[in-house]
């Protein structure tokens, strides 16, 4: 933690004497400080905020206290914090303030060690130095101006990083006017600053968006400790804020001119010294530092002979006093004392003898008392050691010397023995197994020499701790002889056993057949073993031989036995089927008509072994589980086994007791001739169940009574229930046709009623009627009272059938006329068709008259249009007669709405489009304007473009239709925008790909993996991706773009060398950085910014490298110290954990060596807080600390024994 005392007033401008006159000093260097309020607003007036820029803080509420508005932006690259607000401070005190609002000047703000800021407590600062001097008008009673800027910072507590904070600051320039009596009173005007305010809350946090490392993608701060935490907090200070009083100096003499100087300080001395490094040296050194009072300084110590500078040296340990007297003789002295250590000694405080013939394994360990610790040990063994203890020591004399902090220098000496004679050991008996995989050997060990009691053990399993081992198995054995300093030897036997087990197999193996019979046999085979082998079976008969016969079902074991009585067990299973043979007839289906052959039976076995197979005793016997074809009768099914195991079954197949028979009961016959009225009624009978029927008409009618038939033979067939069926057969009539013919006709004359028309008919049904339809709607054979025109007679028979006529009744004497010939019009809306009409008759010449437009006067009427035309030709009497002709059209060759399909794609071929047409005559053909045309209704592969169609009829009629085919514009990428990987490895590139054009929105597609599906790929590391634009239509693009990274991966080693002895302050840290991009910037936990900080005390560093890209790596490493050796065994079994923690954390001893350790806990002002004594403590111990109550902060953790030191440091946040 370091400290800052920020300052406000400056030291005395250079006097000025006018008049010699005695100098009265109003000295109020030691007076109270003014208490100064400040004005305070309610939390929530200032709102920092949660992050980015442009952050307002709106004063609006406090009236008319100040409103401004602050921008802020996001930290640079690396671990230097970041810019955040403060609430303005206001000191009210005459001539001398400080206002702190939005200026952008920085303001350092660092916690004092041990002055923790409270909300609501005072926190006096002492202000020196001060910055400007005031100079007084040499005319009293006038007045005079005093133009002063100050500004000032305030402590801001914070026990793990400190803060760059953006204070809310102004300077300000303030004119005062004042005046100054006879007597020397300063009388200066109090003034108030209604604008100075500060919010009155103790802790914000801090959003951790600003925070500029990143780890695994999280932002976080990260403190000079090297922990990690997504929030700080940081404090405000207190409502009061103290300032000091100025003294003056001036002159009395109310004539003079006066001058005025700020007093100078008190003198006074700060002293250090260097004590005697070895009892008895004289090589200590004392030294001042002096400040104050007024220069040049005279120096005194009371040494022998006298020393006169600031620092005394050759001195031995004594009492030494330093005088020191300034150019004013204002004097002041100091004592200190010179110290030494006492004598240093070495003694040898515990041994241990070699315990086994010839080996190394003594030890000596040495401890120094007196001098100065901490103590250095070296061994004359070979190799030296330079520990306190000297392990691996064979037989002999050794010396230690040790030396203490200082370089001073003892000695002492210790003799390591070893045992007279060697341990030996011997196997004296042994028993070998007598059947092969068996345990039941035994060996016997004998052992001499070494010291005290021989103890034994066997590497059996378990191991076996007697001189004799049984109970073992055929293999190689070791015996360990131990005596009592646990010195070993060993001797190793054999136990052997038969070259082979006996050993027997099951050869062969006859099941039982059939179930409950006893035809099963077992075989075996044995070999091996000692001597010849004997056959026991378990069987009813005792059976003695290899193979053993006449077995029912059954487990059987046949027992094998060598000479030495070594057994073998064969055991084996004879079986026999589960279940006997079962045979049943699980269906059958008898014989649907009588007399038939249809009937089957289906029969099922089971039990048995294996499949199971079928014979019926048919004619021919069939062998298949379903027997076919049967007439009625009994049959039976046989079932038989894989093994020949047999079982029957019997079935009985009938038939129905009568024939099936059909019959026509009802016909009617056709009543027209050529009609198709007549119909037929059939029933069945006999047979089983309903009947169904089947005429062989055309239409097939499944009902008895079938109708609708013309006249001929029909047949029906009815069928029974069962499928049985019989035919019968009906013949159906119809009458001769209605024939009429107009017979005989009387043309009118010349336009009269008078024509007369006769019809003879014949054939029918019953009498014939008649019908003219003529205006009078005769009945008659014969028509009368007729004028030229065209008639129809209808004939009629009894049963309404019919027949028609035409008559035509000409004009005599008028001429005739007929149309001969007709041209229709080829195409719809032509006028290419034709009438020829040819006359004759009539009196004298003949004209003609188309009722054409114009009108035509010849026989042949041409370029007729379709519809309906008169001719009427009129002869020399004026008869007139007209006759018709009809010119036709085919319909219109006309389009529907063509169909298309539009490009997909820009600068594609994949539209379509099809045409259809009606009208016309005959089929319709298409031809398409394409490159080659194309002549179907539909033309493909089409680009985008304007298209004709022409349809065309069989007469060559043609019609056309226009379509346009489109196509979209082109997917195309602008240059897409990257953003390249900063750190090495990483996976922050991203690119942006921005297409346009095309058919709807666009898809975006990135190689990434997983692939991306959006327009921008993140997360992206290093290396080339193809991104891909498809539009609605799958039109797609692609484009390539290339991230890049730093050639090398940031890394940094951090490496400490420890402090020579606690308190030199020779520690360092150099941290070694490779890889990254450009320059290194360091940020230290001690604010240092160089790549190696130096001039350390014991701690442990944090370094956080930043390079240009903004990438980070954090390394620490701790330098130690410690004051006294330090014994790497012990520093491995201290731990402290958490660490760091928020309040509560354990410590963990283990220790294998039994010693008095002292535990103690302290705070950084060197405070004891918590201390404990374990006594000839070994093992290990656990104790866990709450420190919640004491607050956060750095401590030290000391663990402490007669010869060594371990101190951790613990942080508590």
């Amino acid at each position: 933690m370091k400290k800052k005392i920020f300052t406000f007033l400056s030291l005395a401008s250079v006097a000025l004497t006018i008049n010699a006159q005695t100098i009265t000093s109003l000295n109020y260097f030691n007076a109270s400080g003014l208490t100064q309020k400040v004005d305070t607003m309610p939390a929530g007036g200032i709102v920092p905020g949660s992050s980015g820029s442009a952050q307002t803080y709106d004063f609006s509420t406090l009236n008319s206290h100040l409103t401004s508005t602050s921008a802020y932006i996001a930290p640079a690259s690396g671990l230097n914090g970041s810019s955040y607000p403060m609430s303005n401070v206001c000191m009210h005190q005459d001539t001398m303030y400080v206002y702190l609002d939005s200026s952008s000047t920085k303001v350092d703000m660092w916690g004092l060690a041990g002055n923790l800021l409270q909300n609501g407590a005072d926190n006096a600062q002492v202000y020196s130095n001060p910055q400007t001097v005031i100079t007084f008008p040499s005319i009293l009673s006038s007045s005079f101006t005093d133009t002063a800027e100050y500004d000032s910072s305030f402590p801001y507590m914070d026990y793990y990083m400190g803060f760059w904070v953006d204070s809310l600051r102004k300077k300000e320039t303030i004119i005062t006017t004042s005046t100054m009596d006879g007597a020397g009173t300063v009388i200066t005007p109090n003034r108030t600053y209604t604008s100075c305010l500060r919010q009155n809350v103790l802790k914000h946090s801090v959003d951790s968006t600003w925070a500029k490392i990143v780890v695994g993608g999280l932002h976080y701060w990260i403190n000079l400790t090297g922990d990690t935490s997504n929030t700080q907090s940081y404090s405000y200070i207190t409502d009061s804020v103290v300032g000091p009083v100025v003294n003056i100096q001036y002159y009395p003499d109310s004539s003079a001119i006066y001058q005025v100087r700020w007093n100078s300080l008190e003198l006074s001395a700060i002293t250090a010294q260097t004590n005697s490094t070895c009892n008895g040296d004289n090589n200590g050194t004392a030294s001042a530092t002096v400040s104050g009072g007024t220069l040049p300084y005279t120096y005194a110590w009371s040494t022998g002979p006298v020393q006169t500078t600031a620092t005394a040296t050759g001195l031995s340990a004594g009492s030494y006093t330093l005088a020191v007297i300034d150019a004013a003789t204002q004097t002041i002295t100091a004592t200190l004392t010179i110290t030494e250590p006492t004598t240093l000694t070495a003694s040898v405080s515990a041994s241990t003898n070699v315990l086994c013939y010839g080996n190394s394994t003594g030890d000596a360990t040495a401890s120094g008392s007196g001098g100065t610790t901490p103590y250095a040990y070296l061994w004359n063994s070979a190799p030296a050691q330079n520990t306190a203890t000297a392990t691996g020591l064979i037989a002999g004399d050794y010396v230690a010397t040790v030396t203490d902090a200082n370089g001073c220098i003892a000695t002492n000496s210790v003799t390591i023995t070893e045992p007279a004679a060697a341990l030996t050991a011997t196997v004296t008996a042994s028993t070998n197994v007598l059947c092969r995989g068996l345990n039941t050997g035994d060996a016997t060990a004998s052992g001499s020499g070494g010291t005290g009691t021989l103890t034994y053990s066997w590497n059996t399993s378990p191991v076996q701790n007697t001189a004799t081992a049984a109970g073992l198995a055929a293999g190689n054995y070791i015996v360990t002889v131990t005596d009592a300093n646990s010195c070993a030897t060993t001797a190793s036997v054999t136990i052997t056993q038969p070259a082979s087990a006996v050993s027997a197999s099951l050869t062969s193996l006859v099941n039982v057949l059939c179930r409950g019979n006893s035809t099963g046999s077992l075989g075996v085979t044995a070999s091996g073993g000692t001597g010849t082998l004997t056959y026991l079976w378990n069987d009813a008969g005792a059976q003695t031989t290899a193979t053993a016969t006449g077995l029912a079902a059954g487990s059987y074991t046949a027992t094998v036995t060598d000479a030495n009585g070594c057994a073998k067990l064969v055991t084996a299973t004879i079986t026999q089927p589960a279940t006997v043979v079962t045979a049943s007839v699980t269906a059958s289906a008898n014989v649907n008509c009588n007399g038939g052959n249809n009937g089957s039976a289906t029969a099922s076995g089971s039990g048995g072994t294996g499949a199971i197979s079928y014979s019926w005793n048919t004619t021919p016997a069939q062998n298949t589980a379903t027997a076919t074809g049967l007439i009625a009768g009994d049959y039976i099914a046989t079932a038989t086994d894989a093994n020949g195991c047999a079982s029957t079954a019997s079935v009985t197949i009938t038939e129905p007791g009568t024939a099936v028979t059909a019959s026509i009961t009802a016909s009617a016959n056709v009543q027209c001739n050529g009609g198709n009225d007549g119909g037929a009624v059939a029933a069945g009978g006999g047979g089983t169940g309903s009947f169904t029927y089947l005429w062989n008409d055309p239409g097939a009618q499944t009902t008895a009574i079938a109708t609708g038939f013309t006249a001929a033979d029909y047949v029906v067939t009815a069928t029974d229930g069962n499928g049985c069926a019989s035919t019968a057969s009906v013949t159906i009539t119809e009458p001769t046709a209605v024939t009429a013919s107009v017979t005989a006709t009387t043309d009118a004359t010349c336009s009269n009623s008078d024509g007369t028309a006769t019809v003879t008919a014949s054939g029918g049904t019953g009498t014939l009627a008649y019908f003219w339809n003529d205006p009078g709607m005769q009945t008659t054979a014969t028509a009368t009272g007729l004028s030229a025109a065209i008639y129809t007679v209808t004939v009629t028979d009894a049963n309404g059938c019919f027949l028609n006529d035409i008559a035509t009744i000409s004009n005599i004497g008028a001429a005739t006329v007929s149309v001969t010939a007709t041209t229709d019009v080829t195409c719809n809306g032509g006028s290419n068709g034709d009438a020829t009409a040819t006359a004759s008759g009539g009196t004298g010449t003949l004209t003609y008259s188309w009722n054409t437009s114009p009108a035509q006067a010849t026989l042949v009427a041409t370029g007729l249009t379709a519809g309906v035309y008169d001719i009427t030709v009129t002869d020399g009497a004026g008869c007139i007669t007209i006759q018709s002709a009809t010119i036709n059209e085919p319909t219109a060759v006309v389009f529907a709405a063509p169909a298309t399909t539009n490009v997909l794609c820009k600068g594609g071929a994949n539209g379509d489009a099809t045409a259809s047409a009606s009208g016309g005559t005959g089929s319709i053909g298409y031809a398409w304007n394409t490159t080659p045309a194309q002549n179907t209704a539909t033309a493909t592969g089409l680009i985008a473009g304007d298209y004709i169609a022409t349809a065309t009829d069989g007469n060559g009629c043609a019609a056309t239709s226009t379509v346009t085919i489109t196509e979209p514009t082109a997917v195309v990428f602008a240059a897409p925008a990257t953003t390249n990987v900063l750190c090495n490895g990483g996976a922050n590139g991203d690119a942006t790909a921005s297409a346009s054009g095309g058919t709807g929105s666009i898809g975006y597609t990135w190689n990434t993996s997983p692939a991306q599906n959006t327009a921008t790929a993140t997360g992206l590391i290093a290396g080339d991706y193809v991104v891909t634009a498809t539009d609605a239509n799958s039109c797609a693009a692609t484009a390539t773009v290339t991230i890049t990274e730093p050639a090398a991966a940031l890394s940094a080693v951090v490496t400490a060398i420890d402090e020579s002895i606690c308190g030199t302050n020779d520690g360092s840290v150099t941290a070694s950085v490779t890889g990254g991009t450009g320059t290194y910037t360091y940020a230290w936990s001690n604010l240092e910014t160089t790549a190696s900080i130096t001039g350390l005390a014991a701690d442990t560093f944090y370094v956080a490298v930043t390079d240009a890209n903004g990438c980070a790596v954090a390394g620490n490493d701790t330098v130690f110290c410690t004051t006294s050796v330090i014994n790497a065994q012990i520093e491995s079994k201290i731990s402290v954990y958490p660490n760091p923690s928020l309040g509560e954390f354990n410590i963990e001893l283990n220790y294998s060596v039994s010693n008095n350790y002292t535990i103690e806990l302290s705070n950084v002002l060197g405070q004891l807080m918590y201390s404990e004594t374990l006594t000839n403590f070994s093992g290990k111990y656990t104790k866990h600390f709450d420190m919640k109550k004491y607050g956060e902060g750095i401590y030290f953790m000391s663990v402490r024994s007669k010869d060594s030191q371990m101190t951790r440091k613990v942080i508590v946040y």
